[in-house]
């Protein structure tokens, strides 16, 4: 990567994993059936539910930084997969503890990338980001920019909370954009 100079062997290997991925997602068209990058399959030491925060930001301000010496015309988003209940639970977290308080426990947070204007908060009543047609109830909030300063060169983050008709409870996300 001409201009991009790693500070370790750690994040070399990093941006390499992720840079192989959003070119590959950019070259078949990955980004239209949304897929993903987990954090754990950038670095294995990011499996532990305990690194999803710190690991989750790194990867997306690497995912960024490659991005734009890229030039790629493209928004990258990553989404941590929040606790569901059977009522909704709406923004329970103000601070990043709160956050990692409020993680699904087995699922570690993803990469996505989005044709720009085409993000799921461009149109928050037009979500097109896996959203199923059987939806009974769907809420996107913007979540105040000092919980999303601490994931670097993020543009927006939101909550979004959604039910499922056939499922009991509503299921959220935490997206940082960038």
């Amino acid at each position: 990567m001409a201009g991009h100079f790693p500070t370790s062997d750690t994040e070399h290997r990093r941006s390499l994993i992720i840079e192989r991925w959003m070119l590959s997602n950019l070259e078949t068209h990955g980004y239209e059936r949304y897929e993903d990058l987990h954090i754990d399959e950038i670095d294995p030491a990011w499996l532990p539910r305990d690194t999803w925060i710190e690991g989750g930001a790194e990867a997306f301000r690497l995912a960024v930084g490659i991005r734009d010496q890229r030039g790629l015309d493209f928004s990258v988003a990553l989404a941590y997969s929040l606790t569901a209940e059977e009522e909704p639970l709406g923004v329970d977290f103000n601070t990043l503890d709160e956050l990692a308080a409020s993680l699904h426990a087995s699922s570690p947070p993803s990469l996505y990338l989005f044709k720009n204007d085409s993000e799921p908060s461009a149109d928050a009543q037009a979500v097109k980001w896996k959203m199923p047609t059987d939806v009974d109830m769907n809420v996107t909030k913007e979540l105040d920019h000092r919980l999303c300063a601490a994931f670097g060169p993020a543009k927006r983050c939101y909550c979004n909370e959604l039910r499922q008709l056939e499922y009991d409870e509503y299921s959220r996300s935490f997206v940082v954009e960038g």
